[in-house]
């Protein structure tokens, strides 16, 4: 399983991917821990994404991000706190359209909120992912 962090300028972020990922028709919600919710294709017995549902603490965030990354993700949120979650993928065509999908329902719930969302995969390239 690979990692994509997601960023934010708000909490709201979980809250809106949570939400999606509920009702998202191409995954079925398989179990659940403390701190995450496993789901899976419809047609598959593997779990596909592992949505974790804390943020990341700052000791998790000072682990994964040098200090230049974190002052270069302030100054991209505009220099308010910053949110970081995480999912664990299988695969990296499904997680792309996950993506795409979840874009688009962004634009739908919230047009005029000042969202900001970057993502960043294992190789922690941070790529600005909406608006």
């Amino acid at each position: 399983m690979e990692v994509l962090s997601f960023m934010s300028n708000t909490e709201k972020v979980m809250e809106h991917f949570s939400y999606f990922i509920k009702n998202y028709s191409l995954l079925k919600f398989e179990s659940s821990d403390f701190d995450t919710h496993f789901y899976r294709k419809p047609n598959s017995d593997k779990n596909e994404i592992y949505f974790h549902l804390f943020f990341n603490t700052k000791e998790e965030i000072d682990l994964n991000f040098t200090n230049d990354e974190q002052l270069n993700l302030s100054e991209i949120m505009n220099n308010f706190p910053f949110y970081i979650f995480d999912i664990q993928y299988r695969d990296e065509l499904f997680l792309t359209k996950l993506l795409l999908d979840f874009r688009e329902k962004l634009n739908e719930i919230n047009p005029k909120e000042n969202l900001i969302i970057l993502v960043s995969l294992g190789n922690n390239q941070i790529n600005h992912f909406y608006p």
